[in-house]
């Protein structure tokens, strides 16, 4: 099969879809890669190490997406990335479709590509194998991004979450319990914070009670309960995922007008839609903004602040799902592999998807007989 990776247009998006060693892997069983030259230069991977993995080296976006049957990226499409698919193309990324424009999605269905989502893959312990490596490390960092920001010259509160003698440690409030969340409770836990975690699922809220230290605490999160927390945050890190649908807000911007002048706000969820109500998509270079006194960290792609180590962590995820496709076929993959099958967001260009064709109002096609879900 002949597997195209483009390099990244995503501002500021380090990261690249597969390691020289991931595409070695797929030389070896007799595929083709085409990749982008300089496609991983943000992750420290030069062409020439690509190269002596047995990749063909393109130059320019246009003949990536042209040569590839198999097209593998890391951020979501942007619009003119749009007009590059062709038919039968099945592209493989982290796509977060739901929260595209309208006009973007009837771009893949009219094209009659099948758009596979990293987020959506699920195996059958309903783990998320790709999504959950990449939460981890975006967990872990948003607490040490948002300890940045509250630094008094940053324009933050001021507040050393770890506390000293005689002055108490910060308060970081954590928003879901799921990988993120508890990724970013193990951190901020480790810097000595005082920890909240709301979730409403009571299985998760046990687990943190189990793994993490007494001083991570945890709440049903019902109305009251993150109102109150919020309030009290001086760090609130949005740590919810739907897996592919647009998350609702739980942080009003009522909640976010009675938080402490100075406080922060990670919102981890933004690829989502995002969790706060005044939430918008930053980017690594300008990371932040002020709404209601409130500091909002709100960058979709945080692990790309940690460009190589987060390459490596989805080449090991990936990889056999990357291997499957190419070894079978995309349809064969589909039908044999449940955890590919979850992942289907369009299948050449019928949207498969219930969640996605809710949010666009396009008629829904259900998954063929004989095929997992």
């Amino acid at each position: 099969m002949n597997i195209g990776i483009p390099r990244e247009l995503v501002a500021e998006e380090s990261c690249v879809a597969l390691t020289p060693p991931g595409v070695r892997s797929l030389v070896s069983k007799g595929h083709t890669v085409f990749l982008e030259s300089k496609a991983g230069e943000g992750s420290k991977f030069l062409d020439e190490n690509y190269r002596t993995a047995g990749a063909s080296i393109v130059y320019s976006h246009e003949e990536a997406f042209g040569r590839a049957d198999l097209l593998l990226k890391v951020s979501p499409l942007v619009s003119k990335e749009y007009d590059l698919i062709h038919e039968g193309q099945t592209i493989l990324s982290f796509l977060h479709l739901p929260v595209a424009a309208r006009r973007d999605v009837e771009k893949l269905v009219e094209g009659r590509v099948t758009a596979l989502g990293y987020e959506k893959i699920r195996n059958a312990s309903g783990r998320h194998p790709v999504q959950d490596i990449l939460s981890e490390i975006a967990g872990h960092m948003s607490v040490f991004m948002g300890a940045e920001f509250l630094k008094s010259h940053k324009g933050g509160r001021g507040i050393l979450l770890a506390g000293m003698p005689g002055v108490p440690p910060g308060i970081v409030v954590i928003l879901g319990a799921g990988v993120v969340g508890r990724s970013a409770a193990r951190a901020a836990a480790a810097l000595g914070a005082l920890v909240v975690v709301l979730d409403d699922d009571v299985t998760k809220l046990q687990e943190i009670n189990w793994l993490l230290p007494r001083q991570v605490s945890t709440a049903y999160s019902h109305g009251y309960a993150v109102e109150k927390a919020v309030s009290q945050a001086n760090l609130l890190v949005g740590a919810i995922s739907l897996h592919g649908r647009r998350i609702p807000h739980i942080v009003s911007e009522e909640m976010v007008k009675g938080m402490k002048e100075g406080a922060v706000i990670v919102d981890v969820s933004i690829n989502e839609g995002g969790c706060v109500a005044t939430s918008r998509p930053t980017t690594l270079r300008d990371p932040v903004y002020v709404k209601h006194g409130v500091i909002h960290f709100c960058v979709p792609n945080i692990p790309a602040a940690a460009g190589r180590g987060s390459t490596r962590a989805l080449t090991n995820a990936a990889l056999r799902y990357v291997e499957a496709l190419a070894e079978m076929g995309t349809e064969k993959a589909l039908q044999r592999i449940p955890e590919l099958a979850e992942s289907v967001y369009i299948r050449k260009g019928d949207i498969i998807d219930a969640n996605l064709a809710l949010t666009r109002t396009v008629p829904h096609a259900p998954v063929p007989e004989g095929d997992a879900a």
